[in-house]
C-alpha cells in the first residue's frame, strides 16, 4: 500500500522512506562523513564540510528525481492519459472507395481559442400587455396587476397587410384597426397591437402573427388531394433551415439540441453531407429546385425579376393538396431577397415576410440584436411553424422555415440557439406533432467569415453543415429496409441535390427501395447511395469538394505564385467596367497554399482480376501524372480583402485553369457600397 508523503514523494506500508534503501547509502556515507569533519573543525575542514554538504544537496536533488521517475505512484495517484487514437474523433466520417472525409475533433486544441460557449440568451423581463393562444388575443391581467398599470384603458389591433402592388419589399397597416379591452378573436393573422392608458397616452405597443385557415382555400386543396395520385403514406414535411451553422459548430454549441435529437427522435444525422456552392441563396436553390442556380435559370441580370415562375418545392406539394407554409426572419438579407426581386405572389398559403417587414422597421421594440420586448426573434419563427402545424394537424402540410439573424454573423452566437431550437423540438413531440411528420432539419453552410475560417478546421467545416433528418417511430418500424438504407446514407458523401429528391419521394412515396446509380447527380436517400460515388459524381465542384487529400504546399512555390496572380488578373478584368469606382487590386501576400490530389491507389491502379473470390487487385510501382486541385487563400491590397480559388493544375501539360467558383473569405462590408451589382461586390474597394 502507498500513501502521498512529504514533497510528493511515497512511503510504503512500512513507513520506510524512498530515501531509505541501498540506493542511497552513499548519500548516507557523505553525510555521516561531512558530520564527522564539522565535530573536528579546523579552516581546512570547514572547507571539505560546506564541499561536501554541497555534493549531499546535489545528490539529494538527483535522487528525488530519479525516484520520481523510477518509481510508479499508484493508480488512484496518476492523472488519466487519453491516447488520441482511442478518442471518439478519429478516422473518418465518410470512408468509401472515392471519398474519404476525416472525423475531425471540434475541440481540436490548435483552435479552442476562437470558440466561447454562451448559455442560454435571455430576453429582457418587460411588461407585455397581450399574448396569443390559438386564434384568440388575449390581455394579460397577470401583467397589469404586477406592474401595477392600473392607468390600463383598451388596445387596439392593426392588421398587417400585404398591398396589392405585389412588391415583396412593402407592407401596409390597417390604420382604422380594431379596438378591444378583453380577449378579442382575431380575423387578421399579422397585427400591430396598441395600448393606451386612462389619459388616451401610448403605453404598449407589440406584434403578433397568427395562423388562419382560408376555407376556401382549404377545400381547394382537399380537391386537389383527392387528385393527386396514390401514395402508400402521406406524411407532413417540415423543412427548419438555420444560417451558418457547421456540423462541428453544432457538436460545440449546440449539445442539448443533438442530444435531444439523437437519444429521443431517432433522428439521423448526414455525417458527409456537403454543400454544394457558396452562400444560402446557392445552396438552397439546389435542395428547394433540384438545380443549379444557373439551370433555373437565373443569374444577376435577372435580378429585377421575381421568382414566382420556378418549380420550387413547396409549389409541388401544393399542387398534390399540401397546405403549405414559408417563414424567415431577418428580411434585409433573406434568401430570395438580397439583391433580388423575391415574389411577387406569396410563394405559399402562409407567409411572414409583410410581419417581419413592419416588425424591424419598429426599432424602439428591439432590446439588443435578437430579442423583441421579451421574445426572441427566433421564438417568432419557431411559433409561427409550431401554430401552422397545430391548425392543420388533420391536414397534410409542408413548411419551409429559414432563421438567420441569431447564427449568421458569428460562430460563438450559435449556442444562443440551443435553447429555442430545444425547446421547439420537445414541445413539438410531447404535442404529437411529429407523429406524421417528416423533419429535416439543416443548415447551407458552416461559418463563411472571421480568422477561424481562415483555418484548416474552418475551411474544411464551412463546407460541411449540419443536417438531421427525423422520422416518426411507427415508420421506422413499418419500413426497416429504408431505416437501414437511412443509416449507410449517414456515412456517405451527400448533397442538398439528395435532399431534393428525397422530398420528391415523400412526396410519391410507395415504400420501396431501389437501386441507385452513381451517375445521378441527385439521389433520394430512401436508396443506398453508391459507396463508390465521388465529389464529381455529385456535381460537387474541388472547390467545395471534403474528399479530397490535402498536402500542404509552400506559399513560394512557383505554380502558387502563377495561380495567385492569374486571380487577381482576372478579378482586375471584372472590375474594369467600373474602374472609376472600385480601385485597382495587386497581390498583398499568399496566405497558404494546399494541393488537392486523388488518393494513391486510384493514381496507382493498374487492373482488379475476379470480382468476388480470389479477387485480386494490382498497382503499378510509380503513379500516373495526375490533375491536381490548387487551393489558395491570398490578401489583395488596397482593402485587405481575402479570397480562395481552386485551380486544376494538368501535371502532365504543366498547365493550369482557374475554377469559377472564388470565396471571399473575409467580411467586405461597405467596402463596396459605391456599387449595386451583386456579382462584383465581394471584389470592389470604392475608391478607384
Amino acid at each position: 500500500m502507498w500513501t502521498k508523503f512529504q514533497n510528493n514523494a511515497y512511503v510504503n506500508k512500512n513507513n520506510k522512506h524512498l530515501y531509505d534503501n541501498d540506493v542511497c547509502n552513499p548519500l548516507l556515507l557523505l553525510y555521516k562523513m561531512s558530520r564527522n569533519l564539522y565535530r573536528k573543525r579546523t579552516k581546512e575542514n570547514v572547507f571539505l564540510f560546506l564541499l561536501f554538504m554541497s555534493l549531499v544537496i546535489l545528490i539529494s536533488f538527483a535522487l528525488l528525481l530519479s525516484s520520481r521517475q523510477l518509481v510508479q505512484p499508484p493508480e488512484a495517484e496518476m492523472a488519466p492519459v487519453q491516447s488520441k487514437s482511442s478518442t471518439k474523433y478519429s478516422g473518418f466520417l465518410v470512408d468509401t472507395k472515392n471519398c474519404k472525409i476525416p472525423n475531425l475533433d471540434p475541440f481540436e486544441p490548435s483552435v479552442r481559442n476562437y470558440f466561447r460557449f454562451n448559455g442560454p440568451l435571455s430576453c429582457p423581463d418587460v411588461p407585455v400587455l397581450t399574448y396569443q393562444e390559438d386564434d384568440m388575443l388575449r390581455i394579460n391581467q397577470s401583467a397589469i396587476k404586477h406592474f401595477k398599470l392600473n392607468d390600463f384603458k383598451n388596445c387596439q389591433y392593426q392588421p398587417i397587410i400585404r398591398p396589392n402592388n405585389s412588391s415583396d419589399f412593402v407592407f401596409e397597416y390597417i390604420q382604422d384597426g380594431i379596438w378591444f379591452a378583453k380577449d378579442i378573436k382575431v380575423k387578421h393573422e399579422f397585427m400591430r397591437v396598441l395600448c393606451y392608458s386612462e389619459s388616451g397616452g401610448l403605453m404598449y405597443t407589440n406584434f403578433h402573427s397568427f395562423v388562419l385557415p382560408d376555407k376556401n382555400l382549404v377545400k381547394a386543396r382537399l380537391n386537389s388531394l383527392q387528385n393527386a395520385p396514390y401514395v402508400k403514406e402521406r406524411m407532413n414535411v417540415l423543412l427548419i433551415g438555420v444560417d451558418s451553422i457547421s456540423r462541428l459548430n453544432f457538436i460545440r454549441q449546440m449539445p442539448r439540441t443533438r442530444k435531444y435529437l439523437l437519444n429521443h427522435l431517432n433522428a439521423y444525422e448526414m455525417n458527409g453531407y456537403n454543400k454544394v456552392a457558396d452562400n444560402t441563396f446557392v445552396n438552397i436553390v439546389p435542395l428547394a429546385a433540384g438545380k443549379y442556380v444557373k439551370e433555373l435559370p437565373w443569374n444577376e441580370n435577372l435580378a429585377n425579376e421575381p421568382f414566382d415562375k420556378y418549380n420550387f418545392i413547396w409549389k409541388n406539394y401544393s399542387d398534390n393538396g399540401y397546405m403549405t407554409l414559408y417563414a424567415e426572419d431577418a428580411p434585409s438579407i433573406s434568401i430570395f431577397n438580397f439583391l433580388k426581386a423575391g415574389f411577387h405572389k406569396p410563394p405559399c398559403d402562409h407567409y411572414n415576410r409583410p410581419f417581419f417587414l413592419a416588425m424591424v422597421r419598429n426599432r424602439a421594440l428591439w432590446k439588443g440584436k435578437n430579442c423583441i420586448l421579451n421574445r426572441l426573434e427566433t421564438d417568432f419563427i419557431l411559433r409561427y411553424v409550431y401554430d401552422f402545424t397545430k391548425v392543420y394537424h388533420d391536414k397534410p402540410h409542408l413548411a419551409f422555415a429559414f432563421i438567420t439573424r441569431l447564427t449568421h454573423d458569428g460562430i460563438n452566437t450559435v449556442g444562443y440557439a440551443d435553447e429555442p431550437y430545444y425547446n421547439f423540438f420537445n414541445k413539438m413531440e410531447r404535442e404529437g406533432r411529429l407523429n406524421n411528420t417528416v423533419v429535416f432539419f439543416y443548415s447551407d453552410h458552416g461559418s463563411r467569415f472571421g480568422d477561424f475560417r481562415t483555418t484548416y478546421l474552418g475551411k474544411l467545416e464551412e463546407r460541411l453543415p449540419f443536417m438531421f433528418l427525423i422520422f416518426p417511430k411507427w415508420f421506422i418500424k413499418r419500413y426497416p429496409d429504408i431505416d437501414q438504407v437511412l443509416k449507410i446514407n449517414s456515412h456517405r458523401l451527400t448533397t442538398p441535390f439528395d435532399i431534393h429528391k428525397t422530398l420528391v419521394d415523400i412526396l410519391n412515396f410507395d415504400g420501396k427501395v431501389r437501386k441507385a446509380t452513381v451517375k445521378k447527380r441527385g439521389i433520394s436517400l430512401f436508396s443506398e447511395v453508391p459507396g463508390d460515388r465521388s465529389c464529381q459524381d455529385a456535381s460537387i465542384l474541388p472547390h467545395w469538394c471534403t474528399c479530397m487529400q490535402h498536402i500542404p504546399v509552400n506559399i513560394s512555390d512557383m505554380i502558387v505564385e502563377k495561380i495567385a496572380l492569374s486571380l487577381v488578373n482576372r478579378i482586375n478584368k471584372m472590375t474594369h467596367k467600373v474602374r472609376q469606382k472600385c480601385a485597382f487590386l495587386q497581390l498583398k501576400t499568399i496566405k497558404d497554399a494546399t494541393k488537392m490530389i486523388a488518393a494513391e491507389k486510384i493514381l496507382r491502379f493498374w487492373k482488379s482480376v475476379n470480382d468476388v473470390n480470389h479477387k485480386q487487385v494490382y498497382y503499378n510501382v510509380d503513379r500516373v501524372d495526375a490533375i491536381v486541385d490548387y487551393q489558395l487563400t491570398l490578401e489583395t491590397t488596397p482593402g485587405g480583402a481575402q479570397f480562395e480559388i481552386t485551380a486544376r493544375y494538368d501535371e502532365k501539360e504543366g498547365t493550369f485553369e482557374l475554377m469559377n467558383e472564388v470565396s471571399r473569405v473575409n467580411s467586405y462590408g461597405n467596402q463596396s457600397s459605391c456599387i449595386d451589382i451583386l456579382a462584383l461586390k465581394m471584389y470592389c474597394f470604392c475608391g478607384g
